[in-house]
């Protein structure tokens, strides 16, 4: 009979918190969100101070002036109501935020590569630029300093001109050439002199710095695109999701309603008190000599 050999359980994970009854009770509402199903009255977690429900209750008790308890009862009902409806603004203004947010964080993320192709289209305009100006000042009394010329602009200048070397070789086209092969191919297959060369090149170089510019408006209306998309965007942000909004309308709706409801109740009630006061006064007999005439009065005696 085989025995299997058990392995005494591994310990248990013991996991970071809080172990003060204290402590437990600061932590345990960590989760509260928005407070809206919440049996407390003041949630310090959400910001709600108690000092500032005091003030909200003794307004209240100023204004209405309570005198019985059922009074006071409503009045202090009536301030835990606007209290917990006051919950649903900072609700939706985290929400418009957090919409808000990731708003501008999406349109960083999209102007990311736009900034860059921006970027990249400035530094070949700029290099274009120069060549152009390398290609203007290689020419002095004359004589043409071939040297000083870029090799990536010959092999532009080849490029353009090479379907019109209609008797070049097949072998040879798109060869790697230096620029002195060019140069003598140029000669010897489109009899161009080193005047024309260099116009040539001169040409090449300023479409070369127009494409650029292209580039870059190109570039910069990609951008703006994103800006303005962007921008709509945010503007819709400014409103609450349709999600967010139902659970605030079916929170704040019964609150409006129970809050309605007890303010007519409290209005009544201090309307039915002063009706039984003013009552009260008119069933109390006079004062002596109140109402009484001339005739009832004793005659006083000289």
């Amino acid at each position: 009979m085989s025995t299997t050999n058990k392995l005494p359980d591994a310990p248990a994970v013991k996991r970071g918190g809080p172990t003060t009854p204290e402590g437990r009770d600061i932590t345990r509402y960590n989760s509260t969100v928005h407070g809206f199903s919440d049996r407390r009255v003041v949630i310090a977690c959400l910001g709600e101070r108690e000092e500032d429900y005091r003030a909200l209750v003794n307004a209240l008790l100023d204004e209405y002036s309570p005198e019985e308890v059922t009074e006071q009862l409503l009045v202090y009902e009536m301030a835990t109501n606007r209290w917990r409806h006051a919950r649903a603004l900072p609700v939706e203004n985290a929400e418009i935020e957090r919409q808000f947010n990731n708003c501008e964080r999406a349109e960083k993320d999209a102007l990311r590569p736009a900034d860059a192709a921006v970027k990249e289209a400035t530094g070949r305009f700029e290099g274009a630029k120069r060549v152009l100006e390398i290609v203007r000042s290689a020419e002095h009394e004359g004589t043409i300093s071939w040297e000083v010329i870029p090799e990536a602009l010959w092999e532009n200048l080849f490029a353009d001109l090479e379907p019109r070397m209609v008797s070049l070789p097949a072998r040879e086209l798109g060869q790697v050439r230096t620029p002195e092969e060019m140069i003598a191919i140029l000669r010897r297959e489109l009899s161009l002199d080193d005047a024309t060369i260099h116009a040539e090149l001169f040409r090449v170089a300023g479409e070369n710095v127009a494409s650029a510019q292209e580039e870059i408006e190109e570039s910069l209306e990609s951008r703006e695109a994103i800006v303005r998309e962007y921008a709509l965007q945010k503007a819709t942000a400014s409103l609450p999701s349709e999600i967010v909004w139902a659970t605030i309308h079916r929170y704040t709706t019964p609150l409006d309603k129970e809050f309605r409801l007890k303010l007519e109740m409290l209005i009544k009630l201090q309307q039915m008190r002063r009706d039984r006061q003013g009552a009260l006064v008119r069933e109390l007999p006079p004062p002596v000599g109140v109402g009484r005439g001339a005739e009832d009065v004793p005659e006083v005696q000289a």
